[in-house]
C-alpha cells in the first residue's frame, strides 16, 4: 500500500506540472496572438540635391579637375584603372573599346555599369560598350565612382555600380591650356581646353578637343579618334541656370582579328585580317535647365538630340 501510494503521488505531481506547463504555453501563445508589432515607417529617397559623401550608405569616390590633371591619363578609362582600381577590359589597346567591369562581373560587364555624362546615360540600348572617349578628362570637373547597387536613383544598368562625370561650368578659375602627348609604338596625342566666364550676367563657356591616334602593338590595330565638346550658359543670383551643350567625335579603328594559338606562337603581332576596320561617328545637342520655384523646389528640365 506504502508503495502503491507513492506511486499516486509521484503521478499526481506529474499530472499538475504539465497542467501548468500547458496553461503557461496556453497563455504565451495568447499573448503572442494580441501583441502587433508596429514597425516605424521606411523612406527611401533618391536625392538629386548635393550630400556629403559620409551621408551616403556605401563606397563612394570623388575625384576632382586637380586630381584627373595630375594622373596624367591618356583617357577616362586610363584614369579609373589608375586611381580607382577598377578592372579595365582593352580591345588591341583601343580605347574606344574599353570596357569597365565592377564587383567581379565578367563578360558583358559594361551592361552592369551605369556610366553618366552630366546626367546623360551613356549605356546603349543594344549590347554595345559605351563609348568613353566622348569623354575628354579635361572638360571634367568632377568624378564620382559609386561601388555597389543603385538602381533606385539611376535606374536598371546600375547593378555592379555608377560611374558619374560632371562638367560644372559655373566654378573654377578661367583657363586655356594646349598639352600634348606621346608614347610607344606611334601613340600621340593633342588637347586643347578653355573655360571661363565673361560679364557681370553669370554667363560661362567651355570648349574642348581631344585628338589620339597609334599605329597599334599588332598589324593593322591603329587607331584614331577625335572628340569635341561645347557648353555656353548663365547663372542666375538664386541658383537657377541654364546650358546649352553640343559633342561630336569621330573615330577609326583597324580591326586585326584573332589569331589561334599556333599563330600567335608564330607571330604575336600578325593580323588574320587584311583589310578589316571601323569607323564611328557621334554628335549631338542638348539643354539643362534648373529653375527655382520656391525656398527648396526645383525645376530640372533637359533635353537631347
Amino acid at each position: 500500500m506504502r508503495a502503491g501510494g507513492i506511486e499516486n503521488q509521484v503521478l499526481s505531481q506529474e499530472e499538475e506540472r504539465r497542467s501548468m506547463n500547458f496553461l503557461v504555453f496556453a497563455s504565451i501563445a495568447a499573448s503572442n496572438a494580441l501583441t502587433v508589432a508596429e514597425l516605424p515607417p521606411i523612406t527611401v529617397i533618391a536625392s538629386r540635391i548635393e550630400a556629403k559623401i559620409d551621408d551616403f550608405p556605401a563606397v563612394v569616390q570623388v575625384f576632382d579637375a586637380e586630381d584627373i590633371a595630375d594622373s596624367l591619363a591618356w583617357n577616362i578609362p586610363d584614369f579609373l584603372e589608375k586611381s580607382s582600381n577598377l578592372g579595365i577590359r582593352r580591345v588591341n589597346g583601343n580605347p574606344l573599346q574599353s570596357q569597365i567591369y565592377m564587383r567581379g562581373f565578367g563578360e558583358n560587364s559594361f551592361g552592369r555599369v551605369k556610366i553618366l555624362y552630366d546626367g546623360e546615360e551613356l549605356n546603349g540600348v543594344d549590347m554595345s560598350a559605351p563609348d568613353l572617349t566622348r569623354m575628354a578628362p579635361a572638360a571634367v570637373n568632377r568624378l564620382e565612382v559609386i561601388h555597389g547597387p543603385s538602381p533606385v536613383l539611376y535606374g536598371d544598368g546600375a547593378i555592379a555600380g555608377v560611374i558619374n562625370i560632371v562638367t560644372d561650368h559655373f566654378e573654377g578659375e578661367p583657363i586655356t591650356r594646349i598639352s600634348a602627348k606621346g608614347g610607344s609604338s606611334g601613340t600621340a596625342g593633342l588637347g586643347f581646353l578653355t573655360r571661363g566666364t565673361f560679364g557681370e550676367e553669370g554667363y560661362c563657356y567651355s570648349a574642348t578637343y581631344e585628338y589620339l591616334r597609334s599605329d597599334g602593338y599588332r598589324d593593322r590595330s591603329a587607331f584614331d579618334i577625335h572628340s569635341s565638346h561645347a557648353v555656353f550658359g548663365k547663372k542666375y543670383e538664386n541658383e537657377s541656370y541654364f546650358l546649352v551643350k553640343a559633342n561630336y567625335g569621330n573615330a577609326f579603328y583597324e580591326m586585326p582579328g584573332a589569331l589561334s594559338k599556333s599563330e600567335w606562337k608564330s607571330d604575336r603581332k600578325e593580323a588574320a585580317y587584311d583589310d578589316d576596320w571601323s569607323r564611328v561617328w557621334n554628335g549631338g545637342s542638348g539643354f539643362e535647365v534648373k529653375a527655382r520655384l520656391a525656398d527648396e523646389r526645383w525645376l530640372y528640365l533637359d533635353g537631347r538630340l
